[in-house]
Formats: C-alpha cells, sequence, structure tokens
C-alpha cells in the first residue's frame, strides 16, 4: 500500500470571513468589564467621601451642643446684661462659638406656681470640625426664678418660700428668697449645616 497523499485543505468563504472575531468579541469583552470595574471604583470613591463629610458633619454638630452644654454650665446667663459671647477649641481640634442673648422675662412655664417667672434666653452656638464642617443650632431656654412682684415681703414678715408643685417628678420644690431655680426649659430648633 502506497501512501497516501493528502491535498492540504481549501478555506471556504465562511472561515475566510470569521477570521480574527473572536479577538474582537474578547476585546469588547474586556472593554466592558473595564467601564464596570472603574464605574465601581468610582462610586466606591464618591461613597468613601459621602460618609467621611457625614462624619465631620457629626463632629461639628457634637462640638456645637459641647458649646450650649458648656455655656449653661458655666452661668453665662445674664438677663439684664447684653449678649454673651464665648468659644473654644475642644482636645480634638473641633470648635464652638456660643452667643446668648437675653430674651427678657416672661411667665413661668406651665406646672409653675404664679409667684414663678421665667427668664428667656436663646441660645446660638456654631460648631465646626477640624475639617471645616459647620453646624449651627438655635436653642431657646428659660431659668425660672421667684417672680420679682413676690420678692419684696411685706414689712416685717418672713417671705415664704415660693414653691414648684404640680410637676409628678418633683412633688414640691421651695426655693428661698432671691435664689434662682435650676430648672432649664429648653426648645430648639433643627441644626442648619
Amino acid at each position: 500500500m502506497r501512501g497516501r497523499i493528502v491535498s492540504p485543505r481549501r478555506e471556504t468563504a465562511f472561515e475566510r470571513t470569521q477570521a480574527g472575531a473572536v479577538l474582537v468579541i474578547g476585546l469588547i469583552l474586556l472593554s466592558v468589564l473595564t467601564v464596570l470595574a472603574a464605574s465601581t471604583l468610582s462610586t466606591a470613591t464618591l461613597e468613601l467621601a459621602m460618609s467621611g463629610n457625614d462624619q465631620y458633619r457629626n463632629r461639628a454638630l457634637l462640638a456645637a451642643e459641647a458649646g450650649v452644654e458648656r455655656a449653661i454650665a458655666a452661668g453665662a446667663l445674664n438677663a439684664v446684661g447684653r449678649e454673651s459671647r464665648s468659644n473654644a477649641t475642644l482636645s480634638n481640634g473641633d470648635s464652638y462659638t456660643v452667643a446668648i442673648r437675653p430674651r427678657g422675662l416672661t411667665a413661668a412655664p406651665p406646672g409653675y406656681n404664679p409667684v414663678f417667672s421665667a427668664e428667656h434666653f436663646q441660645v446660638e452656638s456654631t460648631g465646626t470640625s477640624a475639617a471645616g464642617a459647620s453646624v449651627t443650632i438655635i436653642e431657646g431656654l428659660f431659668v425660672v426664678r421667684p417672680a420679682a412682684s413676690s420678692a419684696a415681703p411685706s414689712a416685717g414678715s418672713p417671705r415664704p418660700p415660693a414653691c414648684l408643685t404640680g410637676i409628678e417628678i418633683l412633688p414640691a420644690l421651695c426655693v428661698p428668697a432671691g435664689q434662682p431655680v435650676r430648672t432649664y426649659w429648653r426648645y430648639g430648633s433643627a441644626p442648619r449645616s
């Protein structure tokens, strides 16, 4: 048996048109995957920045709240005087500026005996985080104290203490003449950035 000579195979027209198609499809799929990866990376970076901004805003809010609390604790409430201002930098680098504005005498809040009056104050505190985010809180508060009309006892008789009645948590609270009641009625608005 003699060897058979096999003639080279001829390409058909279909095979000629498909040359390189796998390479083109592979490049298209690779391009799509690259765009998806870049988009995911961009979204993750944006979410990280948004999270950081939210954290800086929360730190500024905490600094503003610290300013309000420290101003009240320091007793910077002067009903007769003018606006008082203070500022400080906290240990973490955040800071606050507080302005306390007297708004005058008003009737005591509900539940107080008429012998009490209330000094109304507006407290505005702006907290700034170390990264530069800023939040302003505006709160109002009352300092409840014996009313001026009950301050002068009649001649020869000691002034009875002013008493707070009708509040469940404090069944009776009596205050010596001229002493402020360290009861604060706070109300406020939502923080502003």
